[in-house]
Order: C-alpha cells, then sequence, then structure tokens
C-alpha cells in the first residue's frame, strides 16, 4: 500500500495529520509534489511534506514505521505458500 492510499485512508478515518514524511529512493521533489497534489483536498490540514533518502535515518516516525511495516511484510510471508 502506497503512502498515498494509507495516508488518504487515515484522513478518511479521521486522522489528524499534520506533516507527512516519507523516504523514497526516486527523486524526493516529484514524490512530494505527488502527494501534495494528490492530497489537495486536505491542504487545510496537511502543513508539510517531507520526502527524502534515508528518511529513516533522520526521521524516528519514519524509522518505526519502517520497522511496523517490515515486521508486518514477514508475518503475512510466513503464511504464504510458494509453488
Amino acid at each position: 500500500m502506497s503512502a498515498l492510499e494509507l495516508t488518504r485512508n487515515a484522513l478518511k478515518d479521521g486522522f489528524k495529520i499534520v506533516h507527512i514524511y516519507a523516504d523514497t529512493v526516486g527523486d524526493p521533489s516529484k514524490y512530494a509534489d505527488y502527494l501534495r497534489i494528490n492530497l489537495a483536498e486536505y491542504s487545510q490540514i496537511i502543513k508539510g511534506v517531507i520526502v527524502q533518502p534515508k528518511a529513516d535515518r533522520d526521521y524516528k516516525v519514519v524509522s518505526a514505521s519502517s520497522i511496523c511495516a517490515k515486521v508486518t511484510r514477514d508475518r503475512i510471508l510466513k503464511s504464504w505458500t510458494f509453488k
């Protein structure tokens, strides 16, 4: 699930997201613009979008999210049957 979809779902569920921090392997400014454009309807709520490579190194919230995502992925993979 992408950062955009996760953010939209959280906002629709009533969460008040003020800042978005995201890691990227591509062009950070393009991805930040992509998020801003696609979340324009929430521009009164979202005050900042920070996208950078290695964001998990610089922002604890990104590091924690990365750990949660990896644990979730590992749990899902344990139940998969590979041919």
